[in-house]
């Protein structure tokens, strides 16, 4: 700073300008002298020849306290790299010690440490430097990438290729990262992603020449012979000193019997370095051989010697078992890849034609697992002209949007039919009668349960199938245990505390039997059919394993007891059915309960209603309510159907809808919407909307959509819950064969451990996990008036960083008013209203709307000659006078003087106001303020969503005082003001491009491609139905707090989710060993292995279902909805 002050003097005084400019250059010069020698010694110190770098880093580790501390780490660092480029590894340690104890939480000391123990041969000391500088710093690709080769080199693939993919996920762009995974995968024998990482290597570096020498070696290992010599020989052209290349690219000409080429490549790497081992081996052996009589190379070099003696009889048990298990494997294998080859060509030409794309959702039968789902779906994706599918746990149905030209309904049916399942075609209303002119009475139609005759009405009743189902599984559980009963009296553990004798004189074998068919083969049936379904359609699921399970220990029983000596499993395999109904019963009882919230929604709805028919009234059933029947309305009657009012005055309770809990009033021509429910007086109207058109059945659809829909998680655990039943038969296999074959263990005891193998694994844990928890979450949010149209939303909320609320109509209330007018010395404030009031007549600009509001009451006179004025306001002729109405610059224009009135027009500005200039005569008469109050709701919205980390912005067409007088008000991080409809769009992207996720909340038909292009776009069900079908989340209250709950939902939803996925998997990692035998002596049972597995299924249903307990802030029930009404603050599940 004194040099700075000494320099402004002299640059100040008198002395002549040149001798000024020369000293004060000569000056700078001197001043700067310093810093070029230090870039010069940084310079050398960075320098890529290692001994300038020791010279230079030297310098300044020399400089001691003259230099930074973190300089001199710097300096110790570079140096020790430099050392370690040389071979003085204990020199570069040194220097690494140094820097460490300069600052001992270095990330990058401790990683170069690292790479140097790495290279001086002590793996574990660098995989203890690299632990630690990846606990310092989760981000260094560099200590990713050192400690995987570290790992790499010690033969551990596994972790090798995690720290190889946290290194891709951290810096997807660094081509040396693709190429050290894809030797990884190389090593492991998975050529295909070695090749592809290698592909993703060459796309950035296209210079990188060990990227095409690993590729050729992958494809050389395929035996693609031709792609790797192409590849070698590229990396030649871009390397000719690439020796690695020559060898390899000799390996392939060797196996093909090219030994001219394969020897002058040998010789080329041996004169670029004679020393090279492995060329003069090959080079040898090549010169032995013969031309003509050259065999190839073998693709693998095998590291383990050959066998020379022959097996024990043991060891050829044990052998035997083993190739069984590889023979079953690669059956599944084939079979699955056999289905898939099927799918293909279907797969490829789906979608071709999307002009004609249509979504219907069909009612499917027959799907008892979870994995019956992917099973429909499967099928469905490979028709032709399908785009989407998925299938709904909830409803026993499947969603598919396909081609209409491609294909067609009764094809789609045809193929679910085909697969096993069976389809009752589309869900659609099925309204009772067709309107037709001049209908009578509805045909006499007996009356139906109201929720059921709703849901059919309203296209919603696939959904009560679950209930049928758990019914279902309900009376075959009490069958089953009715006869298993007396087996159990009958074996050998209740002998021993009654003897009893079979009737009718049969032995005892053949009396198990008949009662052990009579337990299994009709309550086990399902179980069969399903796993039958899943097989030919390629797919494993749960009903297999229980096949497996209760089928084999039922099978081999019987052969024990009519065609060979042998134990008997009818006890076990008859209790062990009992234990899976019981669990699956209550399975279904608790996936029933998760469709409760359509039911609620149905049951709004009332289930009669009072018509006009043949001059008189009639009561009949809601569903029998026709286009164009007047329907009679008295007070406390639910409104059946949406319509229109034709007769009378009341007063109607839309809170189910809107969460407004003062009644709305109705006069002829207003609206009414079905379920809600009429106050005060009496009324008719004429029904517009009924059956799958009404705004409750348009709500029910949103529900179940987003319920049918998948979250992203959801993926991944429909294809581990596919891959678990295949563990499942090969663990149990191993099983068998470990206890039986090499241990020597009873039959009975190795198959009751591979019974309860099959019987423990529980695949749909894992299917449910996900879908269950959706369910009630968006079936939460529609009862609290949140819709969620899709899982995806319903998981993206729950990562937002940033909320933009479009101001008008959100954050306020949407409707200006006039909330100060201030007159001209010798004027009125009537005048100015009147005068104001006429230039506006008949414009439905919202600020000419709230100037007339105001003069309401007051003699307005016509006006003549009206001229908009594009961006400063408008003029007319009032009583042959000139009146001007609008902004400061329009005054500037017409060179009015605002006089006195200019400070109080900076003052209301100043307070965020719109003020409106009036002129008349030539004179500025007044001035009109104008504001758009904010909602009740915006203050404590913004307040909560701050509070839970998520900056608000607001976005305004307004300028930026009056945007910044609200911010303030309500406590906003980002303010977007002037901002043009066309722009909206662009400031989501803008935020989005900052690394945020980002909602938008708005209502208006320009805020439609900002809700787009936010990651998750929030609708105020008050606004326009092209922003609500833009939106991904409609808020029906129009209450800008409802996000706040939205997003408690959302995290709540998702906290259910990673609590079920956790229990599937923990479950199955734990159940597994304990079912195999491996804590022998302590064992489980297949019956309480069944009961385990049924009771993780229930458990992750009920863990779901406790969601509906969750309190959402801001939100109450439809039913006690009260304005002013105390929030709840926090959502506890």
């Amino acid at each position: 700073m004194a040099h700075i002050s000494r320099f402004r003097v002299f640059a100040k005084s008198k002395m002549p300008f040149l001798l000024r400019v020369t000293l004060i250059g000569l000056f700078c010069v001197c001043l700067s002298a310093p810093g070029f020698a230090e870039s010069s010694r940084w310079a050398r110190c960075r320098g890529a020849d290692p001994d300038v770098r020791i010279a230079g880093c030297t310098e300044i580790i020399v400089r001691g306290s003259r230099e930074s501390k973190r300089n001199q780490l710097r300096a110790y660092v570079n140096r020790g790299a430099a050392y370690r480029a040389l071979g003085a590894f204990d020199r570069a340690l040194a220097d690494f010690d140094r820097a460490l104890q300069l600052d001992p939480r270095s990330a990058l000391a401790l990683t170069e440490r690292a790479s140097t123990y790495r290279a001086k041969g002590e793996l574990d000391h660098a995989i203890a430097d690299y632990d630690r500088a990846l606990r310092l710093d989760e981000n260094s690709t560099t200590a990713y990438d050192g400690r995987a080769t570290v790992y790499l080199g010690k033969g551990d693939l596994d972790k090798a290729l995690a720290d190889f993919n946290e290194a891709v996920r951290l810096d997807p762009r660094s081509a040396a990262f693709h190429v050290h995974r894809g030797a990884v995968y190389q090593a492991q024998g998975d050529f295909d992603r070695a090749i592809a990482d290698y592909d993703e290597a060459i796309e950035r570096d296209p210079k990188l020449a060990s990227a095409y020498n690993d590729r050729g070696l992958a494809f050389s290992a395929k035996g693609d012979f031709d792609k790797a010599l192409a590849d070698f020989s590229t990396a030649l052209e871009l390397d000719l000193k690439f020796t690695d290349a020559f060898v390899s690219r000799a390996h392939v000409y060797r196996a093909k019997q090219d030994l001219d080429h394969a020897r002058r490549d040998l010789e080329a790497a041996l004169r670029l370095d004679p020393q090279l081992a492995s060329a003069k081996d090959i080079l040898d052996e090549v010169n032995r051989l013969p031309a003509e009589r050259a065999a190839p190379l073998p693709r693998t070099t095998p590291t383990v010697p050959l066998a020379t003696s022959a097996p024990s009889v043991s060891d050829r048990l044990i052998i035997s078992a083993a190739i069984t298990g590889l023979a079953l494997i690669a059956f599944v294998v084939w079979f699955f890849w056999r289905k898939r080859a099927k799918g293909l060509p279907a797969v490829e030409t789906a979608g071709i034609k999307t002009a004609t794309l249509k979504t219907a959702t069909l009612d499917v039968g027959g799907m008892l697992s979870m994995l019956d789902y992917l099973a429909v779906e499967k099928q469905l994706r490979r028709a032709d002209g399908v785009q989407r599918a998925t299938a709904s746990i909830a409803s026993n149905s499947a969603t598919v949007e396909y081609d209409e030209s491609v294909t067609s309904l009764e094809a789609l049916k045809d193929k679910i039919d085909a697969c096993g399942f069976h389809c009752a075609g589309e869900i659609v209303p099925e309204h009772i009668c067709e309107p037709h002119p001049g209908h009578g009475r509805a045909p006499g139609i007996p009356a139906t349960p109201m929720s059921r005759g709703m849901a059919h009405e309203m296209g919603h009743a696939a959904g009560m199938d679950m209930q049928a189902m758990a019914r279902d599984m309900r009376n075959r559980f009490w069958i089953s245990l009715v006869f298993s009963a007396p087996i159990f009296l009958y074996s050998p553990m209740g002998m021993s505390f009654i003897s009893l004798k079979p009737p009718f004189g049969m032995e005892l074998n053949h009396f198990l039997f008949v009662l052990a068919s009579a337990a299994i083969i009709y309550p086990a049936w399902p179980f069969a059919v399903s796993a039958v379904r899943a097989l030919r359609n390629g797919v494993l699921n749960m009903a297999v394993l229980v096949l497996l399970s209760v089928g084999t220990g039922y099978l081999f029983s019987v052969g024990a007891t009519f065609f060979f000596k042998g134990e008997q499993f009818y006890e076990a395999a008859a209790v062990l059915l009992v234990f899976i109904l019981l669990g699956h019963w209550l399975e279904m009882r608790a996936r029933a309960g998760a469709s409760e919230a359509i039911r609620a929604l149905l049951d709004l709805a009332p289930p009669m209603a009072t018509v006009l028919r043949d001059g008189g009234e009639v009561e009949i059933p809601t569903a029998e309510v026709l286009m164009g029947d007047t329907v009679v309305i008295r007070p406390g009657n639910k409104i059946p159907v949406d319509g229109a009012v034709t007769e009378g005055n009341s007063q109607v309770d839309e809170s189910m809808l809107t969460g407004e809990s003062m009644p709305v009033g109705k006069k002829p021509g207003d609206t009414v919407i079905g379920a809600t429910i009429n106050k005060s007086g009496a009324f008719h109207y004429t029904a517009t909307k009924i059956g799958a058109d009404t705004a409750l059945a348009q709500i029910v659809k949103l529900v179940q959509e987003a319920q049918n829909s998948k979250a992203p998680a959801q993926l991944l655990a429909d294809r581990a819950a596919q891959w678990l039943v295949l563990a499942a038969i090969v663990i149990g296999l191993l099983t068998f064969g470990i206890w039986f074959w090499w241990l020597g263990q009873p039959l009975l005891f190795a198959m009751t451990l591979t019974i309860t193998v099959f019987v423990i694994a529980c695949p749909d844990a894992l299917g449910l996990a996900t879908p269950m928890a959706i369910m009630v979450g968006t079936g939460l949010g529609a009862m609290n008036g949140i819709l969620f149209k899709n899982a995806a939303a319903l998981e993206d909320a729950t990562k937002l960083d940033v909320i933009i609320f479009d101001k008008t109509g959100t954050l306020t209330v949407g409707q200006p008013e006039v909330v100060e007018v201030v007159s001209a010395k010798g004027e009125t404030a009537e005048i100015v209203l009147t005068s104001a009031a006429s230039v506006e007549q008949g414009s439905d600009h919202p600020l000419a709307q709230a100037i007339a509001r105001r003069a309401q009451g007051l003699v307005v006179p016509a006006q003549k000659g009206f001229e908009n004025i594009e961006g400063m306001g408008a003029r007319a002729e009032v009583n042959d006078d000139i009146v001007y109405l609008g902004n400061r610059r329009l005054m500037d224009e017409q060179k009015l003087d605002l006089g006195a009135l200019a400070v109080e027009a900076q003052r209301l500005q100043g307070a965020g106001r719109t003020v409106v200039h009036v002129a008349r005569a030539g004179k500025v008469i007044g001035l009109i303020a104008i504001a758009d109050a904010p909602r009740p709701s915006a203050a404590a919205t913004v307040a909560k969503l701050r509070e839970r980390g998520v900056q608000v912005a607001m976005l305004t067409g307004d300028n930026a005082s009056t945007a910044q007088r609200i911010a303030r008000d309500l406590g906003l991080d980002i303010v977007l003001a002037d901002v043009l409809p066309g722009q909206k769009a662009g400031k989501v992207k803008e935020l989005q491009a900052q690394g945020k996720k980002v909602g938008m909340v708005g209502d208006g038909v320009n805020d439609a491609p900002a809700l787009i292009q936010a990651d998750v776009g929030f609708a105020i069900g008050a606004g326009t139905d092209v922003a609500i079908e833009s939106a991904d989340v409609v808020l029906m209250k129009s209450d800008p707090y409802d996000v706040v709950g939205a997003l408690e939902l959302s995290r709540a939803t998702l906290r259910k989710m990673h609590q079920n996925l956790w229990w599937a998997v923990g479950y199955n990692v734990i159940a597994f060993p304990l079912a195999s035998g491996i804590f022998y002596p302590f064992l489980l049972s297949p019956e309480i292995a069944a009961l385990a597995m049924s009771g993780s299924s229930a458990l992750v249903a009920v863990n779901a279902l406790m969601l509906k307990r969750t309190k959402l802030a801001g939100i109450a029930r439809y039913s006690s909805v009260q304005k002013g009404a105390p929030r709840p603050t926090e959502a506890t599940a």
